[in-house]
């Protein structure tokens, strides 16, 4: 019976030690299980961060098609508006030059009239911006006394 009666304690003593076991192992269980909790909220919110992250890209990348798209009518505005002033230049080249034909005319006429002294004087410093005119703008011809005049 003694033989009984150890195997009878060391089977109590392994069950006592199976139970400490197992509530050990319960206790690890359900730390585990709060850490898989924790690790599933910081999946969520991982997952929130990655979302807010693309719509972040996606909201970049059209703000840049935007921008892309502004340079581009901007340029577009700038050519036209320097083929305008290029336009506008020319034009007043133009004017200018005709201007300074109608000078050089109405001198050149002036010039062949005949006038009392005061006049005269005056006549001749027209005279003298008539040369100015003519050798500032060399695409301006005056043919005659103040005849025919012609602008290119």
């Amino acid at each position: 019976m003694a033989t009984c009666s150890r195997a009878r304690a060391g089977t109590l003593q392994a069950c006592d030690l199976a139970a400490v076991v197992v509530q050990d192992s319960i206790k690890v269980v359900k730390e585990a299980d709060k850490v898989v909790k924790e690790a599933d909220k910081m999946m969520k919110e991982a997952d929130k961060v990655v979302k807010e992250a693309a719509q972040s890209m996606e909201d970049a990348h059209k703000a840049a098609e935007e921008a892309r798209g502004a340079a581009e009518e901007a340029h577009q505005t700038a050519a036209e508006a320097g083929e305008t002033a290029r336009e506008a230049g020319t034009l007043a080249a133009r004017a200018l030059s005709l201007s300074a034909v109608a000078v050089v005319v109405i001198v050149g006429s002036l010039q062949t009239l005949t006038f009392c002294p005061p006049v005269r004087s005056s006549i001749q410093m027209m005279g003298r911006a008539k040369s100015v005119i003519l050798s500032a703008f060399g695409d301006v011809e005056v043919e005659g006394g103040g005849g025919t005049a012609r602008a290119w």
